[in-house]
């Protein structure tokens, strides 16, 4: 473990009983010392805070979903990959060394399937090659393993990896 730790806020040496446990760092504290930690969430303007922003939703429940829906249609490339990288994350099917490069191709492929589907008029989706749940095989949420093929292809193709 490490003794200490020079603050990324305040820039001083601090044991590390003055930091916060963080598992994602390679030292395992916080970046940032306890105290100034606190002096941020202080600062913090309430509106940013989630129990008010979680009533305020509960509050005014038809502008909120009005605004998600309004997001939704607006991005519908963006929530489709971020709902595929959620669920290949959830099946452990994205690795961690896929790069913020990788990520960008990712959508880059789900906006390119919605903008064949409003140009050609044919439902296109974003099909995984190697499937990231198949019989035989299970395949990555990787750029390499993305492809477009209209509804009825990915339908046709089903959970199954053709060589």
């Amino acid at each position: 473990m490490v003794e200490g730790k020079v603050c990324s806020k305040c820039k001083e040496y601090k044991l590390a009983e003055f930091f916060g446990k963080a598992s994602k760092h390679s030292t395992g504290l916080r970046p940032e010392c306890t105290p100034c930690r606190r002096l941020v969430d202080a600062r913090t303007p309430k509106r940013n805070r989630w129990p008010e922003q979680r009533e305020w939703r509960k509050k005014n429940r038809d502008k909120y979903l009005a605004t998600v829906h309004r997001y939704k249609k607006k991005n519908a490339d963006k929530v489709a990959a971020f709902i595929a990288t959620y669920r290949a994350t959830r099946l452990k099917a994205t690795p961690k060394w896929l790069t913020a490069e990788d990520r960008k191709k990712i959508l880059e492929i789900y906006t390119l399937a919605r903008k064949l589907t409003r140009e050609t008029g044919i439902i296109h989706e974003v099909d995984h090659i190697i499937p990231l749940q198949g019989k035989t095989v299970c395949g990555l949420h990787v750029p390499s393993n993305l492809q477009i093929l209209t509804k009825e292809e990915n339908s046709r193709k089903r959970n199954n990896f053709e060589e």
